[in-house]
């Protein structure tokens, strides 16, 4: 039963097999998938191909039952008998054969109405050729009648074309005249010169002819439109080609018109480098006009300035004096000072020539007469065809060789004659780059307010014109330091030369400075190299002035006889009015107007030095006026008239001491001391001085300063050495009082020499009496005098009198002092000396009477301290008079005979003879032992002095 059973289960599962063998190939042939039949036939091997069926035919036959089911598959499929693919071909071999049945089935059931239709269909065959043969017939009449027709369809289409080409040939012709017509009135605009609005109707052409060009010419003008003209012509306006338009089809006209459109565009550029070229002519004939206006602006400018200046002067003096200012006088001063712009031509001799040579007022306009619309239209037109780089390096290189030209050197002379030619050229170059640079930075801001993006097609910089200013600034100080070189020392004081340069070069840099060009570099060559040439030559033509003064001096005090001579010499110059050292004031020189005339200590030397010195001083602040201002102006001033008065002044004034100082008849007492007052008068008058510098730095013309120093004005007079080089000034002072010092002793040695004629070794009187001397307080002492001493004291009395009148109380007293020295010194030097080989104290009585002369003539004179000139000769004669002789070795008597120097002691004492028997037993003359024994240890003191000088020097010690 369970074989049976499985056998029946096995035959079911075959014959369900085939059954679902079937549906899956009647499926796969219903949905037309042959491909899915072929891949489920041959994919795999053939259990793999019986499984893959089976897995296929159970699936599909679980979805036909249960669609939806979810259930998994069994573990039992049908079982496949045969292969796949045999399966396969069997079922529809099996499935053909059934069609071929159902066929055969429906042909049997349906004979007739097949044939019938047949029947039908034979009727509608005849039919069909019937027509056939009918529109065969007419096919022949219609191809016929179609041939015609397609050649009247073929000449039809010809005739649309050709119409359509006469009409765009005519609407290419409406377009080319009008444009040609723009380009006969562009090219008569040209012939005109007005570039700039035919290169605009050029450009609007250009992109109607070319409009993918990105051709804008909305920065050179507005809209251009087309209108009539008055007789009948057309004329064009501007039109905003930025606004696109379809192009006309111009056809063969295109080449044409462009040709002439290139040829005309060309046209104007070159009308535009003809432009140019005449400016650049243009602006080098002018150049010099320019340069010139622009130098006399700034002439005017610098009037304008001193006359302000000037104003503010009366305004503040005003305003010191009375404590307030009238409105009505500012008002006067006001219109004053407008009417003030003449400058001084010692100070300013160029800027003089120029105001007066110019005509009237400068123009408004530097460049009045040069056209430069012709250079704006270059520029313009050469913007709108987009190459204005271009034009700017032709421009560049056109006016660099055109400074080049300017930029040869000049004649050394021709220079320092006429520099204004010369730098006016220069000034008017740079004056016009300034300006064609201030002209596009106008329309840069123009541009930048209206159309920002266009700012770039703009662009033109010079950055070529600083380089050039450098250039031209570096030849300018060359030019001037080799002028100043070769022709300074040809050039006189009343003539311009330097001055007359420097002044031109100021008013070039004060112009250029303007512009915007950087000036400060080209005005160093006057700071430095420049002035010191200037101030070495002036230098050298004062010292002709100054030598001529000083040699033509006749010594002769001046004769102050009128109150402006008075004020000029004690408050202009500075000068003493008396031997006194107090300086003059207001006061004190009104009070000394009643006792006129006056009879001055100095001479005219004193008075015509200062003013030359003056003089200096103005030629000097000439120099610096421009260069330096304000408290530098007056310390430049100041060290150059200090430099002028020790190597030009002093020098002279050496030179006439030092003659003065050689033995001569021509060199008199009278005459050396007025020398030395004139030169203390000369210090006196350096505060002054200085304050005359203070009000000609501040713009004071010399007789306003002198006023204003003789109302007291202007700051506190300092010290003279304070504000000047004294040292020069002492060295000559001290070098002039030793020449009267060598007058005076001169001759006071020649009188003091004819003692040693006396006899130094006396045994009585001149009268032939035996020496008796009278007891005076333990002291022996001798009556009466030598004859030289009288004519000495004669002498020095009238010398002294000499010097008191003529020579400052000062300088007087170190004379007398000098003089009584001299003598002390004159007498020690006799008895040391080979003139008296012996001497007693007969001899020594008689010189301490003649030095008793000597000392009542210094009490008599109002000198305090001469006395202590005669100290020395005095003190030996009392040590040899009064002893004891020992106190001069003594350490503690030391200070009550300072004068005496021993090594003087040890060359007089020597001398000493004893007097008469007589006489030297008396007990109050000293005897030759005592001395000689005080000089031995003199000696042995100096031998000890010496050897301790050696020891000290030989460990290396300084000697005290």
């Amino acid at each position: 039963m369970a074989a049976v059973g499985s056998s029946a289960t096995t035959a079911g599962q075959r014959a369900a097999g085939n059954d679902a063998v079937r549906e899956v190939v009647e499926s796969f042939l219903d949905a037309e998938d042959l491909n899915a039949l072929v891949r489920l036939v041959f994919n795999a091997g053939p259990s793999q191909r019986r499984a893959d069926a089976a897995a296929a035919i159970d699936a599909r036959t679980r979805r036909m039952t249960d669609p939806d089911s979810s259930v998994e598959a069994a573990t039992t499929a049908p079982a496949l008998e045969l292969d796949p693919a045999e399966a396969v071909a069997q079922m529809l071999e099996n499935i053909a054969a059934e069609q071929r049945a159902t066929i055969e089935s429906i042909c049997r059931t349906n004979t007739e109405e097949m044939a019938r239709a047949l029947s039908g269909l034979g009727q509608v065959k005849s039919l069909s050729e019937n027509l056939h043969e009918r529109l065969m017939e007419h096919n022949t009449e219609l191809q016929l009648t179609g041939g015609t027709f397609a050649q009247s369809l073929t000449e039809l289409h010809h005739l649309q074309r050709t119409q359509t080409a006469v009409t765009a040939s005519k609407q290419a012709m409406e377009v080319a005249v009008g444009l040609l017509r723009k380009c006969t009135t562009a090219g008569e605009m040209v012939a005109d010169g007005r570039l700039h609005a035919a290169l605009r109707l050029l450009l609007s052409v250009r992109a109607q002819l070319t409009p993918s060009r990105t051709t804008s010419i909305s920065s050179i003008g507005g809209p251009v439109q087309r209108s009539a003209t008055a007789n009948g012509g057309t004329a064009w306006q501007s039109t905003d080609l930025r606004t696109t338009s379809k192009p006309a089809d111009l056809g063969k006209l295109q080449p044409f018109l462009t040709s002439k459109l290139e040829t005309l565009l060309k046209g104007v550029e070159q009308a535009a480098l003809a432009n140019s070229n005449d400016w650049l002519v243009s602006v080098r004939e002018h150049a010099s006009t320019i340069g010139l206006r622009a130098l006399v602006a700034a002439a005017q400018q610098a009037g304008k300035d001193q006359a302000a200046a000037k104003e503010q002067r009366l305004l503040q003096t005003q305003l010191l004096e009375v404590g307030a200012v009238d409105p009505a006088d500012v008002a006067k001063l006001a219109v004053a000072a407008a009417g003030l712009q003449q400058l001084d031509p010692t100070v300013h001799p160029m800027s003089a020539r120029l105001l007066k040579t110019s005509s009237g007022a400068a123009s408004a306009d530097l460049l009045d007469g040069v056209d430069m619309t012709l250079l704006h239209r270059a520029l313009h037109v050469h913007e709108a065809l987009g190459k204005l780089q271009l034009f700017q390096e032709y421009y560049q290189n056109s006016r660099q060789r055109q400074l080049q030209t300017e930029l040869q050197p000049p004649t050394h002379a021709a220079f320092i004659a006429k520099p204004d030619e010369r730098l006016s050229r220069l000034v008017g170059f740079f004056v016009v780059e300034d300006r064609v640079q201030q002209d596009r930075d106008r329309d840069r801001d123009r541009i930048q307010a209206t159309a920002p993006a266009q700012l770039a097609a703009l662009k033109m910089d010079f950055p070529w014109v600083g380089a050039a200013w450098e250039e031209a600034s570096t030849r300018i100080k060359e030019a001037v330091e080799h002028a100043a070189e070769a022709t300074a020392a040809t050039q006189s004081t009343s003539d311009p030369g330097l001055l007359g340069m420097k002044d031109c070069l100021l008013l070039a840099c004060s112009a250029l400075g303007k512009c915007g060009y950087h000036v400060k570099p080209t005005l160093e060559v006057l700071n430095k190299r420049t002035a010191g040439i200037y101030h070495r030559h002036l230098c050298e033509q004062y010292a002709l002035q100054v030598d001529n003064e000083v040699k033509s001096d006749s010594r002769a005090k001046v004769s102050i006889n009128s109150a402006n001579t008075l004020a000029e010499m004690a408050l202009t110059l500075g000068l003493p009015t008396s031997l006194s050292d107090s300086a003059a004031t207001p006061a004190s020189v009104a009070a000394l107007v009643p006792k006129l005339p006056l009879r001055a200590p100095f001479s005219a030397m004193a008075p015509n030095l200062l003013t030359l010195a003056c003089r200096f001083v103005n030629s000097s602040f000439a120099w610096w006026w421009g260069l330096a201002a304000g408290a530098e102006l007056r310390a430049a001033v100041r060290q150059d008239t200090d430099e002028f008065l020790s190597k030009v002044a002093i020098p002279v004034l050496q030179h006439a001491v030092d003659t003065c100082a050689q033995p001569g008849p021509k060199n008199t007492l009278e005459g050396t001391l007025q020398l030395v007052t004139n030169i203390w008068a000369l210090q006196h008058g350096l505060a002054a001085l200085d304050t005359y510098t203070f009000f000609c730095c501040r713009g004071f013309s010399p007789g306003a300063a002198a006023r204003a120093m003789q109302q007291g004005q202007g700051p506190r007079a300092g010290l003279a050495s304070e504000l000047w080089d004294m040292q020069a000034w002492g060295s000559l002072q001290r070098t002039a009082e030793a020449s009267v010092a060598g007058i005076l002793t001169r001759r006071t040695a020649e009188v003091i020499t004819r003692s040693k004629e006396l006899p130094w070794l006396p045994e009585s009187d001149r009268q032939g009496r035996t020496w008796e001397p009278q007891q005076q307080g333990g002291a022996r002492t001798a009556m009466g005098h030598s004859a030289y001493i009288s004519e000495l004291r004669t002498f020095m009395q009238e010398s002294l009198r000499v010097v008191a009148a003529s020579a400052p109380p000062s300088v007087a007293s170190g004379f007398a002092l000098g003089m009584f020295a001299f003598c002390s010194q004159t007498i020690i030097a006799l008895l040391a000396g080979d003139a008296v080989p012996a001497f007693n104290l007969f001899a020594i009585f008689r010189l301490n009477d003649d030095v008793a002369v000597l000392t009542q003539l210094a009490d008599s004179l109002p000198y305090p301290n001469l006395k202590a000139g005669l100290d020395e000769v005095q003190q030996l004669c009392d040590v040899l008079i009064s002893g004891p002789i020992a106190e001069i070795v003594k350490p503690s008597q030391a200070s009550k005979y300072p004068a005496l120097r021993k090594t003087r002691l040890l060359e007089i004492l020597p001398k000493y003879r004893d007097v008469g028997e007589k006489e030297s037993r008396s007990k109050h003359f000293v005897k030759k032992a005592a001395v000689e024994h005080e000089v031995k240890k003199l000696r042995a003191e100096r031998k000890e002095g010496e050897r301790i000088r050696r020891t000290t020097t030989a460990a290396g010690v300084p000697a005290s």
